[in-house]
């Protein structure tokens, strides 16, 4: 079995960069721009109209830039390197958690889904990011009448996926509705995550 783990790790790795050398699209050009930009600690929403997003992805995409420059008199296709690792890394964090959860067999058909490699590989879309934080959380939601580290650890990890990419906004107003859960842990588990989200763009509305 750990033979087949091995295989399916290395088979879908050297696929994810086998679609990175295929080409790039418009998004890949957009990661340069705000790269570079974010490299320099340039306030990024005033400079380029290309981003959209939350905080948390511009710092990882200014930290890979830095370091691609700091590598190579040609940073962009050490850049490209960088950021498909950190998108593999999440699928592969995502078909263990599917393992785990589920079975290895369902891991393995979702590291080596041609829909995950291309859009890692290829596309370079970060969404997996943000499941992955997603995912993670789910592990540690209590309906527990006392607050306990599980709690902790399940507002912080739902921070994180939405300071990522804000594909689970709705998520934490779900919970608001959920009957089995107490009501002060409605309130922190649904407020505190959105919360900490606005309040992460404060600082570049203060920049401009």
């Amino acid at each position: 079995m750990e033979v087949i783990v091995c295989i399916v790790c290395f088979s879908g790795i050297f696929l994810r960069y086998l679609a990175m050398s295929l080409g790039h699209n418009f998004d890949f050009e957009s990661y340069c721009i705000v790269g570079e930009i974010a490299s320099r600690l340039g306030n990024v929403y005033a400079q380029t109209s290309r981003y959209n997003y939350n905080p948390a992805f511009l710092c990882i995409q200014g930290i890979c830039y830095g370091i691609s420059q700091w590598l190579s008199l040609d940073p962009l296709p050490v850049y490209r390197v960088c950021i498909v690792g950190i998108l593999t890394i999440a699928d592969l964090g995502i078909a263990c958690w599917i393992r785990y959860r589920y079975s290895l067999w369902l891991g393995i058909v979702f590291f080596l889904n041609p829909v995950s490699i291309i859009i890692t590989g290829y596309h370079n879309q970060f969404d997996n990011i943000a499941v992955l934080f997603a995912l993670l959380s789910c592990n540690f939601y209590n309906e527990a009448e006392d607050f306990h580290k599980k709690d902790a650890l399940f507002v912080a990890l739902l921070t994180a996926s939405l300071l990522i990419k804000h594909i689970f906004w709705v998520f934490p107003f779900w919970i608001l509705v959920n009957r089995n859960l107490p009501f002060r842990k409605k309130i922190v588990y649904t407020f505190v995550p959105p919360i900490v989200f606005l309040m992460s763009f404060v600082p570049f509305a203060a920049g401009n």
